[in-house]
C-alpha cells in the first residue's frame, strides 16, 4: 500500500509538471492534482514506516532459512522492536530531510549556466525589424568584436514574416539552414501547398494542428495542408505559430503590399552561438554601450552571459538564505534521530551484556549492533534521498519549459515549492 501510494504521488505531480509546461489545464486543476500527490507521498511515506518496513521484517522472521542463520536472529528481532517504537521518529525525519536536500539543491542549482542557457542556446541574440537601417553596421560590430577578443562562433539566422491573420512564417530553405546551424534534421515540402507547423509555447499537440488552414494576407489566400508538427524551442513564440512554408508560397506573401497591420511587424533574428559563453561578459557589456537597446528602437539585443550574472544576483541572498536553512534544518534532524536512538542507549548496554553471556564474540555483537544502527539510522535518509531526486527531476523538467529570468520572489516561490509541493 505504501509504495501504491508513493508512486500515486509521484505520477500526480509529475502529471502536474506537464500540465505546466503544456498549459492544458487550469490553475486550479493543476493545484488540486499537486495537492493530491503532496497528500499521497506523505501519506505513503507515513505507511512506509508504520507499515511496511514492519511488514517485511516480520516476513523476514518468518522465513526460517534467514532468520536462524547466524546472528540475524537477534538482528530482526531488535528491528522489529525498533521499528515499531521509531515509525513516527523515521517519518519526520525522512519529510525533514527531504526538505533540506530539495532546498540545498535547488538553490545551488540556480547558480548553474545551463538555467540560463534553458530559454536561449545563443550567446547574443538580435532581433532587427525589417527595414532597420541600422541591422547591417550592428551585426558587423557584433563579429568584429567577437573575433578582437578571441570568440569563434557560429550566426543562425531566420527571417519571419507575419501574415494578417497572426501566422509567422519561416521559408523552407531559410529554416533548413537554420536547423541545420543548431543540429537538427533538415525538413522536406511534398509540394508547395505543404506545411510544418511549430507549435507556440505551452501549447500541447492536438489533432487540431493537423488540419488545414488557410494564409490570408492582403488580397492573397493561400490554402495549407500540415505535414507534421515539431517542437524547435528556438524558435517558439508565446502566441503566434511559426509556419514552414515552400519558398514558392513564402514569395508569394512577401510581395504582397498590405497596409498597415498593426503592432505585428516582421523581423530576423541574428543568435550567435559560442560554446565558452560566460567567458563573453566583458564584450557583452562593450557590445551593450554601442549596440544597446533604447525605447523605440527598431531592434532588441540581448546577452546571455548578462542575463546568467542578473539571474545569479537576483537570486544571490535567496540562494544562501535557503541553503543555511536546509543545512540548519538537516542538522536538525540528524541530531533528532541520534538522540532519539542514544535514549535506548541504557537498555541497549544492559541487553548486550546479557547476550555477551551466551557466548557471541566481540566481533560478532559489533556486527549486529552495527547493522541494527546503520539501518536505522540511515534508512529515513535514503528515503528522503528518493524522495529529492524526484523533486530534482521534476524541477528540471519545470526549468526547461519555464523562463529562468526570474526575480527574487518568483525564485522564493519555486524553492518553497520545492520545500512543499515535492515533498
Amino acid at each position: 500500500m505504501a509504495i501504491i501510494l508513493i508512486g500515486a504521488g509521484y505520477t500526480s505531480v509529475h502529471h502536474s509538471i506537464d500540465a505546466i509546461a503544456i498549459n492544458y489545464m487550469s490553475g486550479n486543476e493543476v493545484l488540486l492534482i499537486v495537492g493530491s500527490g503532496v497528500t499521497l507521498i506523505i501519506f505513503g511515506t507515513y505507511i512506509f514506516f508504520h507499515q511496511f518496513c514492519i511488514y517485511v521484517i516480520y516476513n523476514l522472521k518468518n522465513r526460517e532459512t534467514t532468520f536462524f542463520k547466524r546472528t540475524n536472529l537477534l538482528v530482526i528481532s531488535e528491528l522489529a522492536f525498533r521499528m515499531k517504537d521509531n515509525a513516527r521518529t523515521f517519518f519526520m525525519v525522512t519529510i525533514t530531510s527531504t526538505v533540506s536536500f530539495t532546498a540545498i539543491g535547488a538553490c545551488t542549482a540556480m547558480g548553474n549556466p545551463e538555467l540560463a542557457k534553458n530559454e536561449t542556446p545563443f550567446a547574443f541574440t538580435y532581433r532587427s525589424d525589417w527595414g532597420n537601417p541600422l541591422e547591417k553596421s550592428h551585426i558587423e560590430e557584433i563579429k568584429k568584436q567577437l573575433e578582437e577578443s578571441g570568440f569563434s562562433y557560429k550566426l543562425a539566422t531566420a527571417k519571419f514574416k507575419i501574415t494578417q491573420n497572426d501566422i509567422r512564417l519561416i521559408n523552407l530553405s531559410t529554416y533548413n539552414e537554420y536547423a541545420k546551424t543548431l543540429g537538427y534534421e533538415i525538413e522536406k515540402l511534398t509540394n508547395e501547398n505543404e506545411s510544418i507547423v511549430i507549435l507556440p509555447m505551452k501549447k500541447h499537440k492536438s489533432v487540431e494542428d493537423l488540419k488545414p488552414f488557410v494564409l490570408r494576407h492582403g488580397e492573397l489566400e493561400v490554402p495549407v495542408t500540415v505535414q507534421k508538427t515539431l517542437t524547435i524551442p528556438e524558435l517558439k513564440e508565446m502566441l503566434a505559430k511559426t509556419v514552414i512554408i515552400s519558398d514558392a508560397v513564402y514569395n508569394e506573401v512577401i510581395n504582397i503590399k498590405t497596409v498597415d497591420i498593426g503592432i505585428s511587424q516582421d523581423y530576423t533574428i541574428y543568435g550567435f552561438i559560442i560554446k565558452n559563453w560566460p567567458e563573453t561578459t566583458a564584450v557583452s557589456k562593450n557590445l551593450m554601450k554601442s549596440v544597446g537597446t533604447k525605447l523605440g528602437d527598431s531592434y532588441t539585443f540581448s546577452s546571455l552571459s548578462l542575463k546568467w550574472l542578473e539571474l545569479k544576483q537576483q537570486n544571490g541572498l535567496l540562494s544562501i538564505t535557503s541553503i543555511l536553512v536546509g543545512v540548519v534544518f538537516f542538522a536538525f534532524a540528524i541530531s533528532f534521530l541520534y538522540f532519539r536512538l542514544f535514549t535506548d542507549l541504557k537498555r541497549d548496554q544492559e541487553q548486550y551484556q546479557m547476550i555477551s553471556k551466551l557466548g557471541l564474540s566481540q566481533k560478532e555483537l559489533k556486527t549486529i549492533i552495527t547493522t541494527q544502527m546503520m539501518i536505522l539510522f540511515f534508512l529515513p535518509i535514503v528515503v528522503a534521498m528518493i524522495h529529492s531526486s524526484f523533486a530534482f527531476l521534476n524541477l528540471h523538467q519545470l526549468g526547461q519549459t519555464i523562463s529562468r529570468e526570474m526575480s527574487v520572489i518568483q525564485s522564493s516561490i519555486v524553492v518553497l515549492v520545492s520545500f512543499f509541493v515535492f515533498n
